[in-house]
């Protein structure tokens, strides 16, 4: 497991580089690049089935792209740092009016 950056000594940005996911044969999200700034509330809209909450999903450690970079505070995390671990370490998210909006 790769050991966590404190927010002391880094910036705790999160970030998507290239991340791709797909139910079964249907791809859902395609190399998509985000950041999301440390400090910041962040709002990711898009019509239904647009890939929201999917993305959401990643972010938060419950499913594990299928190609691509998580990121927290620069440092990789693809199935190394679960749900809980990233809500301890400032990341946070919530779903209103069919809109995602992230802080960290």
């Amino acid at each position: 497991m790769c050991p966590l950056p404190t927010a002391d000594s880094v910036s705790m940005n999160m970030a998507v580089e290239d991340v791709s996911f797909g139910y079964g044969v249907q791809p859902v999200l395609r190399q998509v690049n985000a950041e999301f700034p440390s400090g910041q509330v962040t709002a990711v809209l898009g019509p239904n089935g647009s890939g929201k909450s999917t993305l959401m999903q990643v972010l938060l450690g419950f499913l594990q792209p299928q190609a691509g970079v998580v990121r927290l505070g620069g440092g990789a995390i693809n199935g190394d740092i679960g749900p809980v671990a990233r809500f301890a370490n400032g990341f946070r998210a919530a779903v209103a009016d069919g809109g995602i909006f992230l802080h960290s």
